[in-house]
């Protein structure tokens, strides 16, 4: 009988030993399946714009004094991204000012200057990755709204193959989303 009862059966795992391996599976494959970092140049370039965009609009909202003072501080009109199929592998960020004090009214066309002069940045996009539309996103300082209710779509796209693209699109409130 005592043979019996010292006999230990070391057959299966233990639940410890169960729990770990699969905290272990879990974990790895997690790490396999949920990758935040975008992994094409085209994804890289969307999520850009849309910064740059986010960017644009925080300026206006801040509405910042700019230029030398005391005689050549103003508060530009807004802040936009100007977008040209003219020049597809970047867009510029700019400002809209009226001028100096004390003649300020903001022009409404809300419109990047063509001689550069309200240029900030330009921005260009990855290698290979190229816009497909033209259009002058504007917010307007200090609500960072935009000037009308209407929705624009801004499109990303691989320079040799016109059918993989992403669309930015610019809701009338001012929300940016890509799809």
């Amino acid at each position: 009988m005592l043979r019996c009862l010292n006999k230990i059966d070391n057959r299966g795992m233990t639940l410890l030993e169960l729990l770990i391996v699969i905290v272990i599976i879990v974990t790895i494959s997690s790490l396999i399946v949920i990758n935040p970092r975008p992994t094409t140049n085209l994804e890289i370039a969307a999520r850009q714009l849309v910064s740059d965009l986010r960017r644009a609009q925080n300026m206006a909202m801040a509405a910042q004094v700019r230029g030398t003072p005391p005689l050549n501080e103003y508060v530009p009109c807004g802040y936009g991204i100007s977008v040209s199929t003219s020049f597809p592998t970047s867009y510029i960020l700019f400002e809209d000012f009226a001028g100096i004090p004390p003649a300020i009214t903001c022009p409404d066309d809300n419109q990047r200057d063509p001689d550069a002069s309200e240029d900030i940045e330009t921005i260009s996009l990855p290698e290979g990755i190229e816009m497909a539309s033209s259009e002058n996103v504007f917010f307007h300082s200090p609500t960072g709204e935009r000037p009308t209710p209407d929705d624009i779509t801004l499109t990303v796209q691989i320079q040799d193959n016109q059918a993989d693209f992403k669309n930015i699109i610019i809701i009338g409130a001012g929300d940016i989303e890509i799809e």
